[in-house]
């Protein structure tokens, strides 16, 4: 069974913008993600790893423990990084 976060457009396409390091592109889809889905803690793991591949270390972090806040019993958020 797919998590509805994943299955969200936007999500799908900050996934594949972040795959072609169009960093700018992967933040705004993943930040629709959250706009429709605020809960959706998969769009702050993209968000994390937008973060990280900027050298945004602490910012990364931040996106990291939100998810992890999101779904405190999932692993996926543990195993992002």
């Amino acid at each position: 069974e797919q998590r509805l976060e994943a299955l969200d457009p936007d999500y799908r396409a900050g996934l594949e913008a972040l795959g072609r390091r169009q960093l700018d592109e992967a933040e705004r889809l993943f930040r629709a993600a959250l706009t429709r889905r605020p809960n959706n803690e998969l769009a702050e793991i993209g968000l994390a790893d937008v973060a990280w591949a900027r050298g945004q270390r602490e910012r990364a972090g931040e996106h990291l423990a939100r998810a992890v806040q999101l779904a405190p019993n999932a692993l996926r958020p543990l195993h992002a990084w």
